[in-house]
């Protein structure tokens, strides 16, 4: 059994308090990244007609679908042949 020891004002004094180590590492201060633009594919109804004739120019230039239309809306974006969006003026 423990021997009790006399009630001194040393005694009686507050400790340093124990403080335990946390069992996860701090957080570091990371800076949030910027969000960006979600974009989203543009979706177009096509005559079946003019969906034949997309497919059969872009296999003749080795491209795929996509990126043939990529590069006809680029053509057009470059000669202002694009009517202006909704809501915008030139």
């Amino acid at each position: 059994m423990p021997k009790a020891t006399t009630l001194t004002p040393e005694a009686l004094k507050p400790s340093t308090p124990y403080m335990p180590k946390s069992v996860m590492s701090p957080r570091s201060t990371v800076k949030p990244k910027p969000e960006k633009k979600i974009t989203e594919p543009m979706q177009l109804r096509l005559p079946p007609e003019e969906c034949i004739s997309i497919k059969v120019d872009a296999t003749q230039r080795n491209m795929s679908h996509s990126d043939f239309m990529l590069a006809c809306y680029h053509v057009c974006k470059q000669k202002n042949w694009l009517p202006p969006l909704s809501g915008q003026s030139k």
